[in-house]
């Protein structure tokens, strides 16, 4: 998950199937819903990978990772769903 809202791992699939991943806001969907999955683990490591990308060139991305990081449950708080460690 960690490569996919990167983008690393679509643009690697991009570059072997074209047809797949032809529009950008296809690309972006994947990555917001990786991007939704680490933050319901709830982990320290993950939720660093998600406030890294506040910076990404994807305008949608940025405005994702800025709502997760507005929802996140204080430090320290177990995430609702019992997430892992």
């Amino acid at each position: 998950m960690r490569g996919l809202s990167e983008g690393r791992v679509l643009g690697a699939g991009r570059s072997d199937s074209p047809a797949k991943y032809t529009r950008s806001r296809d690309i972006s969907r994947v990555r917001i819903q990786a991007l939704g999955a680490l933050s319901r683990l709830g982990r320290e490591a993950d939720w660093a990978r998600i406030e890294a990308l506040r910076e990404d060139p994807d305008a949608n991305v940025v405005d994702a990772v800025l709502r997760l990081l507005d929802q996140r449950p204080p430090r320290g708080a177990a995430p609702a769903n019992g997430g892992q460690k």
